[in-house]
């Protein structure tokens, strides 16, 4: 089935990667007992207007916070990695309220992480002929980019395909484990090649397609210093490869029936933002029964 005749349109979402961007991007929110909120609102309204996009089937994969199979490869995977900022900590067990409330389902694996989830159920969805879109910010998920697979971006409501990726990093998908492999990943602590940056990962690629040909034609690539450096960072190649790539066989149950958007509690979601102090939210459930696109919210006033 070509693109533009999907069966449905499949929304995965990277929970972490969300929930972080919105507690960066929206200043601090605290209800009167002082708890934080500014993420769980954030997340909240994304949610809500991710909805009104009528998706068929809608998914929240969630990090469990243990050690992955990546921590068995290489025992200093994530090693430097800062602790959950404290003003975040104790907004996780309402964001998972709201899901519930929300009826969103959510998926995960302790051996895996989100991306892994995601990768499992894109290729999946996209083998049952589901236009699939990755609802996160994590450029490790551009791997997964295929005719049926974008990436969407809810904090600017754009699409991410095969056109932004050669406009922005000058790869195609399938080269993108190659480019990370190359680069390396200084926040998950997976060792690169020194000297190499995205563009001369990307310049690399382009002349010489893959990493087997790049490492197999050293003595071609120009500058006697990068050709040492690729010729050192040769026992570790396979190993970082290894560590970026995303797994797509997570043992999850597959659900699709479940998968598919339900009403949501909206007496509990009342409850739920009568506490939190999201006026506007509140309202809107108490009005419809059900959640209506989010608006503007006037000036001065909390959710």
């Amino acid at each position: 089935m070509p693109p533009g005749s999907a069966a449905g349109t499949v929304y995965l979402i990277d929970a972490h990667s969300l929930i972080f961007q919105v507690f960066h991007a929206i200043g601090a929110m605290t209800i009167p007992a002082g708890l934080p909120v500014n993420a769980l609102f954030g997340f909240t309204r994304d949610l809500l207007t991710l909805r009104k996009r009528r998706p068929d089937y809608l998914v929240c994969a969630f990090d469990r916070g243990e050690e992955t199979f990546r921590h068995n490869l290489y025992t200093e995977y994530k090693a430097h990695r800062a602790p959950m900022p404290d003003d975040l900590v104790p907004q996780i067990p309402l964001i998972e309220q709201v899901l519930e409330a929300l009826a969103i389902p959510v998926v995960g694996h302790p051996d895996y992480e989100a991306d892994d989830i995601l990768a499992t159920l894109a290729k999946q969805a996209a083998a049952r002929g589901y236009d699939v879109f990755l609802c996160t910010s994590d450029k490790d998920c551009r791997q997964l980019i295929d005719d049926r697979v974008r990436l969407y971006n809810l904090r600017k409501r754009q699409e991410f395909g095969r056109a932004e990726l050669q406009a922005d990093w000058g790869v195609t998908p399938e080269q993108v484990v190659d480019l990370q492999t190359l680069v390396g990943d200084s926040v998950d602590n997976v060792p690169g090649v020194p000297g190499i940056g995205v563009k001369t990962a990307a310049k690399l690629l382009q002349e010489f397609g893959s990493i087997e040909n790049l490492l197999t034609n050293i003595d071609k690539v120009s500058g006697k210093k990068r050709q040492q450096e690729l010729r050192d960072a040769g026992p570790k190649i396979e190993l970082s490869r290894k560590l970026v790539r995303l797994a797509t066989n997570v043992p999850v149950e597959f659900d699709w029936e479940g998968w598919k958007p339900r009403e949501p509690d909206a007496a509990k979601l009342v409850e739920l933002f009568r506490k939190f102090g999201f006026r506007s939210l509140e309202a809107e459930f108490r009005q419809a029964g059900k959640p209506l696109t989010p608006t503007p919210l006037p000036s001065g006033e909390r959710g």
